[in-house]
């Protein structure tokens, strides 16, 4: 997504601060309160009340991937393989 016609976009603070630097300017930022990397950009929470986002993080492969490369990778990139 490095485009100036990208009308949103979710990054890693470092990667994202030095984007919004060179292509565009950030409204504000999906944690609960202001970060200090982007101290002059509001929380969404500021702008609209108990907004808060979660982040989420995954691990594919491709369909048809051998179930024992699946579980191999489970046990290596889960905190609880278990589940």
């Amino acid at each position: 997504m490095r485009s100036a016609k990208c009308q949103t976009r979710a990054s890693g603070q470092v990667d994202g601060v030095v984007w919004l630097e060179e292509h565009s300017r950030a409204l504000a930022v999906t944690t609960a309160a202001r970060q200090r990397i982007l101290a002059d950009v509001p929380a969404m929470a500021e702008l609209l009340l108990g907004y808060e986002a979660s982040g989420w993080y995954g691990v594919v492969a491709p369909k048809g991937t051998p179930t024992e490369i699946a579980e191999k990778l489970n046990k290596e990139t889960s905190p609880n393989p278990d589940l």
